[in-house]
């Protein structure tokens, strides 16, 4: 895809998926190769782990372009932090650490994230993509009913909120875990470090887990305008007497770190010797913002705008109230108006109505979200979902859509990236030859912003 045009890509997608912090865009869209993080079974999948792993761990300011591959990773950076911490005299009691272990241990397990939270996160898009797209409230209940049955939702949640309490009250256990876990990196093949990251939902790994769209031009150039980014004139470049709209596929990534714990940055045991700085608020110090999210599109095309044909010319047609220029020995005589008076119906022979346009229904009114989802009867039982193919990333032409829509997710796809989901975390899809893979590309990330931090409690007993 040409440079320039992923800035207003990962601007407007960044303003859609309305999130907290800033987008940050690379000098140019990154090609990339997906591979499950957890699952690589040979020397190009483990590559493939890596590269993401680099491309997507790099410390993030405000107002500056984001630096995939930096020279100084954020594992590097938050390594470094974590040995210089001085923590308050404060512990867990030994049922608290025991709970606090179990809780962890159902949310990762050696491999990264646990089956069951992989799902939870699938089951959890799914359900804010339904809400998205306006499903009944008889489809939420399902799709509900299935994330709690299914995707493990009050485990999950409760395991969830177990770390947050006791990481709320001390973070030195966890800060000794991300440490240690920091200190033994795998390797690639090619023998360069780096640090597991992982991402969801998996079913990106899928054509049914993209959606199209469609964006104006004009649409791009607002949603560049809001984000604080640096745009270094490629937008401008791109943008430069083009007209129309942009049609592509998109999907939004979040990622995990088991290593990265934005929480304990928060936290208010601890301190730098020095008084140093990691995040000072407005964008200083050795870690104020970090990548969160990161922004891939596929099958980029640019649509100009049809050319307006000249409007045809007309006869010149009388005023309808003109009247005859007086010559001497002449009567002044008033032309006839030539549009009837009163109502329309009153020119019309009687007993005929005048045409009207049919009613615009309120999916096609302007401004209308497109709504392009087959009925929603579908049922959400994982027992009951249908059978698919081996996960594909062949390419499928792009919805048409009109400028500004996005397509709303359907109840069958949904259920399709379900099964997806199921069968890569379990590995139980059928083998097969592998499908070529599209190009991926990496427009920009969704970056979050630290707290202040250091922000030592006055009343801990220090050291």
């Amino acid at each position: 895809m040409d440079s320039g045009v992923h800035i207003g890509l990962a601007a407007w997608l960044h303003h859609r998926a309305d999130r907290k912090g800033f987008p940050a865009w690379p000098g140019a869209p990154l090609a990339m190769r997906l591979a499950r993080l957890e699952g690589a079974e040979n020397a190009e999948d483990m590559a493939r782990v890596a590269e993401f792993s680099r491309v997507v761990n790099f410390v993030a300011r405000p107002g500056e372009p984001a630096r995939p591959g930096d020279a100084d990773p954020l594992w590097e950076v938050h390594a470094d932090l974590l040995r210089r911490m001085e923590f308050a005299r404060r512990a867990w009691t030994e049922a608290e650490n025991t709970a606090f272990v179990a809780a962890r241990g159902t949310l990762y397990d050696g491999g990264g994230m646990t089956p069951l939270y992989r799902l939870y996160q699938e089951y959890r898009a799914a359900h804010q993509d339904l809400l998205d797209a306006g499903a009944p409230p008889e489809i939420l209940r399902e799709a509900m009913v299935a994330w709690e049955l299914e995707g493990g939702k009050s485990e999950i949640e409760a395991a969830l909120a177990t770390v947050e309490r006791l990481m709320g009250r001390s973070t030195l256990s966890r800060a000794q875990a991300e440490r240690d876990s920091l200190m033994m990196l795998p390797v690639d093949p090619s023998g360069a470090d780096y640090a597991m990251t992982g991402f969801s939902p998996i079913s990106v790994l899928d054509a049914s887990g993209w959606v199209a769209a469609s964006a104006d031009i004009a649409d791009l150039d607002g949603a560049v305008a809001r984000a604080p980014t640096d745009r270094t004139g490629a937008w401008s470049a791109w943008r430069q007497g083009k007209t129309g709209s942009v049609s592509f596929r998109f999907a939004i990534l979040l990622l995990d770190r088991d290593w990265f714990s934005p929480a304990l940055y928060a936290a208010d045991d601890w301190t730098l010797p020095g008084g140093d700085a990691v995040a000072d608020g407005a964008g200083g110090g050795a870690l104020p913002a970090y990548p969160q999210r990161v922004y891939l599109v596929r099958d980029v095309a640019h649509r100009p705008a049809a050319a307006k044909p000249p409007a045809p010319d007309r006869p010149a047609r009388p005023h309808p109230l003109a009247v005859a220029i007086p010559v001497a020995g002449q009567r002044i005589v008033k032309l006839a108006a030539t549009r009837p008076r009163g109502p329309l119906s009153a020119a019309l022979p009687k007993g005929v109505s005048p045409a009207r346009p049919p009613a615009l229904s309120a999916a096609a009114a302007p401004g209308a979200p497109l709504t392009l989802r087959p009925a929603m009867t579908s049922q959400f039982a994982a027992a009951r979902l249908p059978a698919v193919p081996r996960p594909t990333l062949t390419a499928e032409p792009v919805v048409a859509l009109r400028p500004g829509m996005v397509e709303l997710v359907s109840t069958l796809t949904v259920q399709r990236r379900l099964a997806v989901a199921h069968q890569l975390v379990t590995r139980t899809a059928p083998a097969g030859p592998p499908a070529p893979d599209p190009t991926l590309w990496a427009v920009g990330f969704g970056c979050e912003t630290l707290p202040k931090a250091p922000d030592p409690h006055p009343g801990y007993g220090w050291a």
